[in-house]
């Protein structure tokens, strides 16, 4: 594998400079007007391009760089490149040139998304260039045209923003993860982009504030002027301040947010806060200042913050102390309790076995009285005979008065 790498290394400028080739022989001809257009390309270093890097039109190959050298103030590079017909007739005045160059990785909300040109422009490097999406067809640009180079697609189609304003925001807590360059949001659209961060102390009190200036498009709050994709009526930068502070009266706030939990990023958010505390700006100021609010992070800080003030003003320790005492006078209770069960088995349950026994010895004595052929059961049932026998007797004594009641004073008659 790794041969393979060098190999490619190798060859491949190689076939890249073959179109180069191609156009020297062709300017050799005198047909070089014909078979090329030069333009120039500015950017702020030079990167991995170098004279042969090739140029690509939507993944097609289509021209070359064919010098580069150092601005003259040192402060930039130059790439003179140069397209083949037909395809210079791609170039217009709103067409965006932009490092292609190895693989370019994105994570975003929709997943991974990887994109390369081409394996020549992962090994040897490359520039693509594609007009502005929705922009009406234009002219081709005139030969030599001047474009600026962006980092990455990206950059390079970033919706263009002729006016911008500036403002001030100033946090309190910590800015950490905010970089330069972090998205200035409302609702989910861009509307700017951070510029710079800073930190400053007040003198009198010693507290530290976190200065954060911020560039504002105030067209991309215009939206719904858009008619036709025109933009919107240019405004003054009084009609423009005033806007913002009609906003901020009605509780437009600056908020750091989380943008990526993996990373930590943060982004500026702006948002109606209408509970937010009544604040009044100085749009004459230079720079005017956005009120803020703490972030959703800040908020969960002072939260947990204040439920440890709330456990600290509890008394922890005094309750320790009193629930060791309960558990220690619990555990008193519980070894009372247990030597009572102790003396209970010791004491009252022989007692209560001895009296078990002697009632079972009465049931059984009561048992064998009861039992048949038992005396008692005997002399009972001669009782009961003799006491039928006595009652016959007093039935026909009572039958015989009854039918001769005068017996009682004559006594009874002889035979």
């Amino acid at each position: 594998m790794k041969h393979l790498f060098v190999s490619l290394a190798l060859v491949l400028p190689l076939v890249a400079h073959a179109g180069f080739d191609d156009a020297v022989q062709a300017y050799g001809t005198g047909d070089y007007a014909k078979a090329l257009a030069e333009f120039r390309l500015l950017a702020d270093d030079q990167g991995s391009h170098d004279i042969g890097t090739p140029i690509y039109y939507r993944r097609v190959q289509v021209g070359q760089v064919v010098e580069t050298s150092l601005d003259k103030d040192g402060k930039g590079v130059s790439f003179t490149i140069f397209i083949r017909s037909p395809y210079d007739k791609y170039v217009t005045p709103n067409t965006r040139f932009w490092n292609a160059s190895g693989i370019d990785v994105s994570l975003d909300s929709s997943g991974v998304q990887v994109r390369t040109e081409s394996l020549v422009s992962i090994v040897v490097g490359g520039i693509a260039f594609q007009s502005l999406p929705d922009v009406p067809p234009e002219p081709p640009s005139e030969a030599n045209a001047v474009f600026t180079l962006y980092s990455d697609r990206k950059e390079a189609f970033k919706q263009p923003d002729k006016v911008v304003d500036e403002y001030l925001l100033v946090f309190d807590g910590s800015v950490r993860g905010l970089s330069v360059g972090a998205p200035l949001d409302f609702r989910g659209i861009t509307i700017g982009e951070v510029m710079r961060i800073g930190v400053s102390i007040d003198p009198a009190t010693l507290t530290f504030h976190m200065p954060v200036l911020v560039k504002l498009f105030p067209q991309r709050l215009q939206a719904r002027h858009f008619i036709g994709g025109m933009l919107p009526p240019a405004e003054s930068e009084a009609v423009r301040r005033g806007r913002i502070r009609q906003l901020v009266e009605k509780g437009l706030r600056a908020q750091l947010r989380s943008g990526n939990l993996l990373t930590g990023q943060l982004y500026v958010a702006l948002d109606i806060f209408p509970d937010a505390p009544k604040v009044k700006i100085d749009i004459a100021r230079k720079l005017p200042e956005i009120p803020t609010i703490p972030g959703t992070f800040e908020e969960l800080q002072e939260t947990l913050t204040g439920i440890v003030k709330k456990l600290d003003k509890l008394q922890i320790e005094e309750i320790g102390a009193d629930l060791r005492k309960a558990l220690a006078s619990a555990d008193e209770t519980l070894k009372g309790a247990d030597t009572l069960l102790k003396r209970l088995d010791s004491d009252l349950i022989p007692d209560l076995r001895r009296a078990l026994d002697s009632a079972s010895l009465t049931l059984k004595n009561a048992e064998n009285v009861l039992a048949t052929g038992s005396p008692l059961q005997s002399d009972l049932l001669e009782t009961l005979k003799e006491l039928n026998r006595t009652l016959t007797s007093v039935r026909a004594l009572a039958d015989y008065l009854q039918q001769h009641p005068d017996s009682l004073l004559r006594g009874k008659p002889s035979p």
